[in-house]
């Protein structure tokens, strides 16, 4: 049985506030490996290790808008605070280090603006076309809660499309025999329209979807693009959970007879009390190691719930 704790995984941050170069020396002074290095390249990447001679990049994101603290006050800034933090592979202990490495970049001036968001990527070893298409169910028929438990907003329209249930429904019919007929499928009309056919290029429109699986399909791993920028550690411990309860879910679950009720109509508090038994009975994230995720993922319905109450 694959846990939430079992899985490997892999983060990337988008911030701005500190250089990529300075972002990098931070990251080798936290795991006290020394030095940095630059590789350059298109992405102007600058590498630090960990203890374990893992490689951290620090690579330019053009899609950051670049900011600096000086004095009290937020001001534009060059092109080397586009900085996306993108962590090697990482396991579920790991987890501690990714919350320092952030912490210590807080202190050197990173910082999230409305440019940054985080992705989040789960091994994909032990999906199956089956379990794709159960994570594509559960993410058609709870998106609309998910996307407004993290207050997703516009980049919903650019960086992270909702699924189309459209897709759900011919992979649930047709894609679940194969690899190749996944794959064929993900890369067809039925994908909000994409007609260019199976393509491994990075940038590859089908990609910006909450969950992409061109990056399954490219690099073995499902990737997560639901969450808004942040340098808040505990947000980000709770998004990486959140992501590995979801993969698990999907490869556990030995059904796929899936039924969502729509959301439509629900208060606020009613909101939070589904996403609390989404999280607690269907993804197992109950108990203390659960608890800030919990607080995190339901806390935009809680603050809206409360003034409804006041109102009321």
């Amino acid at each position: 049985m694959v846990t939430i704790q079992s899985q490997n995984f892999g983060v990337e941050i988008e911030m701005t506030g500190v250089s990529r170069g300075t972002a990098a020396s931070v990251i080798a002074n936290y795991f006290g490996v020394g030095g940095i290095h630059f590789a350059g390249g298109t992405y102007q990447t600058y590498e630090a290790k960990d203890s374990k001679g893992r490689v951290w990049k620090c690579m330019r994101d053009g899609s950051i808008t670049p900011r600096r603290r000086r004095g009290g006050a937020i001001v534009e800034a060059d092109d080397t605070y586009r900085c996306e933090v993108v962590t090697p592979i990482l396991q579920y202990e790991d987890i501690t280090d990714l919350q320092e490495v952030i912490r210590a970049l807080v202190k050197k001036g990173a910082m999230a603006n409305s440019s940054c968001g985080i992705h989040v990527h789960v091994d994909g070893a032990n999906h199956t076309p089956e379990s794709l298409c159960r994570l594509l169910n559960f993410a058609t028929g709870r998106q609309d809660l998910f996307y407004e438990a993290l207050q997703i907003g516009s980049r919903a329209d650019h960086w992270c499309h909702k699924i189309n249930p459209a897709l759900f429904r011919e992979m649930k019919k047709n894609g679940r025999a194969s690899r190749n007929d996944a794959e064929r499928i993900w890369y067809s009309v039925v994908n909000d329209g994409y007609d260019g056919g199976v393509d491994s290029s990075h940038y590859n429109s089908t990609r910006y979807h909450g969950i992409n699986l061109h990056a399954f399909f490219t690099k073995g791993t499902v990737e997560f693009r639901l969450f808004n920028g942040t340098t808040h550690a505990g947000r980000i411990k709770a998004y990486v959970q959140f992501c590995l309860a979801m993969s698990a879910w999907a490869i556990n679950c030995d059904h796929d007879n899936l039924h969502f009720k729509s959301i439509s109509g629900y208060t606020q508090q009613q909101k939070h009390d589904l996403m609390m038994r989404v999280l607690t009975k269907r993804l197992g994230m109950r108990g203390p190691e659960f608890k800030t995720a919990r607080l995190h993922l339901t806390s935009a319905f809680l603050t809206e719930a409360e003034s409804e109450n006041t109102a009321a």
